[in-house]
């Protein structure tokens, strides 16, 4: 999902099979796990809706606002068996390192 519409339809019709979604709802219906990829003033709220609906949730950091905001993510993530990892820690992974080069 991206806030402008024309710009995600663009990218899915470039990259197919991907597909765009129009809203949050939207996405977490046809999706195991979502990568939350917007403003940190957003994660927090996002994050929570995802995780009480069972979903697997990577959040770009910083994670959220405050440490008391992280931390109820963080017994959302527990309560509902729901992995909750934050973004940057990929970045020196390895493996992603590797992936990038072979998918070219």
């Amino acid at each position: 999902m991206d806030v402008i519409a024309d710009t995600a339809r663009k990218i899915a019709q470039k990259y197919r099979p991907l597909q765009a979604f129009n809203s949050v709802a939207e996405a977490a219906a046809a999706s195991d796990g979502l990568s939350i990829v917007t403003p940190t003033t957003t994660h927090y709220e996002l994050a929570r809706l995802l995780l009480q609906q069972g979903k697997h949730v990577l959040v770009e950091k910083p994670m959220t606002d405050n440490a008391a905001q992280a931390a109820e993510l963080v017994q959302f993530s527990q309560q509902n068996h729901c992995v909750l990892q934050v973004g940057h820690v990929e970045r020196f992974n390895p493996v992603f390192r590797y992936l990038e080069s072979v998918a070219t």
